[in-house]
C-alpha cells in the first residue's frame, strides 16, 4: 500500500516539531511511518543546509544540490558527507567542557555536572507518548517541574543559555495574553532532542537536574520567565 502523500503544509508542520520531537513521536501524531518522517526532514535539509564551520576547512562538506558537485582537489581530500552522516557525527562529538558552564547560570554549576557523553539509544526503542495540543495553554508552576535526573540545555558561542519566546512554541496551545515574547527556556531529556533544537554554533550542556531549583532566581534575573520540559511549560 502506497504511502499517503504529505501536503506542503504538512510538512512545514514536522519540520517546525523537529526540534521538540523524536521521530517516533512525530509519526504517531501526524499518522505516516518513521522512514516517511525521516525522509521529510531530510528532503527539508537538503532544501536549507545548514553550513558546516568553514574555520575548520576551505572545502564546503555538503553541496547545496546533487548536481553541484564538489570540484577535484589537487590534493587527497576526504570524502564530502551527506547531511544525515554529518548530523550523526556531530552526535557522537563530546558534550561541552566545564570551564564554560560556570558562566552560563553562576556558582551553582559546581562538581555535579557530568561531562561524560550520554549512551546513545535507539530513537525507535524509546517509548512513544501521544501528545494531545491544549485549546489553551496552561502554564504550570515550577513545583510541579518532574525534574529528571539529568537533562540537557543549549549554550551559544558567548556561553549563554540559548532561550527563545514563548510564541515559537504555540503549537502547544493558544498562548495567554501579552505572554507571547517572554523568554522560555527549553530543556531536553536527551541528547538527542537538545541537538535537534541546537544549530551547529551551538553547544550542548548535560547537568544534573537537581541545580535548577537553586538557580530560579539567577534565572529570573537573566529575563527568562518559563522552562520548556517535556511539551509542557513552567513558570519560574
Amino acid at each position: 500500500m502506497a504511502a499517503p502523500k504529505l501536503s506542503p503544509e504538512v510538512k512545514q508542520n514536522i519540520l517546525q516539531l523537529y526540534s521538540e520531537m523524536s521521530n517516533a513521536e512525530l509519526a504517531q501524531r501526524f499518522g505516516v511511518s518513521i522512514s516517511t518522517i525521516s525522509r521529510v526532514i531530510k528532503e527539508g535539509k537538503e532544501q536549507a543546509l545548514i553550513q558546516p564551520k568553514k574555520s575548520v576547512r576551505q572545502l564546503d562538506l555538503i553541496p547545496r544540490t546533487k548536481e553541484e558537485l564538489p570540484s577535484p582537489q589537487a590534493e587527497a581530500n576526504p570524502p564530502s558527507l551527506g547531511a544525515q552522516e554529518l548530523e550523526d557525527l556531530e552526535e557522537m562529538e563530546p558534550i561541552e567542557e566545564l570551564g564554560s558552564l560556570e558562566a552560563v547560570v553562576g556558582d551553582d554549576f559546581e562538581d555535579d555536572i557530568d561531562l561524560g557523553e550520554e549512551e546513545d539509544v535507539l530513537e525507535d526503542e524509546e517509548p512513544i507518548e501521544e501528545v494531545t495540543t491544549p485549546a489553551v495553554l496552561t502554564i504550570l508552576p515550577f513545583a510541579e517541574l518532574g525534574i529528571p535526573e539529568m537533562c540537557y540545555i543549549v549554550i551559544d558561542k558567548a556561553c549563554e543559555m540559548v532561550t527563545r519566546p514563548l510564541k515559537d512554541f504555540r503549537d502547544l496551545g493558544m498562548l495567554p495574553p501579552h505572554q507571547e515574547n517572554c523568554r522560555t527556556l527549553p530543556i531536553f531529556n536527551n541528547h538527542r532532542l537538545a541537538h535537534r533544537f541546537s544549530n551547529p554554533h551551538q553547544r550542548i550542556i548535560k547537568m544534573p537536574g537537581h541545580l535548577l531549583a537553586p538557580t530560579q532566581e539567577k534565572l529570573r534575573q537573566k529575563g527568562i520567565s518559563y522552562i520548556l520540559f517535556n511539551h509542557r511549560v513552567y513558570s519560574l
